[in-house]
């Protein structure tokens, strides 16, 4: 699922001085990937 939503944020045509992306993860899981 996070592949397909930053991919999708990635794709975005808006200027890049408009906009902030936040990757967030809330997982309790300690392993990284």
């Amino acid at each position: 699922v996070y592949r397909l939503s930053i991919g999708a944020a990635c794709g975005l045509s808006w200027p890049s001085d408009k906009i902030i992306i936040q990757v967030l993860d809330d997982s309790t899981d300690r392993i990284t990937r």
